[in-house]
């Protein structure tokens, strides 16, 4: 495990997305945000537009338009998100 500087401008985290997660409301936040699709389908809410990603797929997008990840079906899925900071 790596020690993350202060000063960092990104902060990866590996999301989990499971079945069921359907109802979660669309949120934002300040940084911009690059998603790799490590494992599984997820419904990609940006905006008020779905987008169906999966294994293998990537998307960079502003963190401050509404977005949220839902389940594409009845797998469980891993997304590595990665935030970058504009400061």
């Amino acid at each position: 495990m790596a020690n993350l500087s202060t000063n960092s401008k990104i902060e990866p985290v590996v999301v989990t997305v499971i079945p069921g997660a359907d109802t979660i409301q669309p949120y934002t936040h300040e940084e911009d945000e690059f998603i790799f699709i490590l494992s599984g389908k997820i419904n990609f809410s940006y905006g008020g537009k779905t987008t169906i990603l999966q294994s293998g797929d990537s998307a960079y997008f502003k963190g401050k338009t509404p977005h949220v990840f839902l389940p594409g079906n009845d797998m469980e899925a891993k997304v590595l998100t990665i935030f970058i900071s504009n400061n």
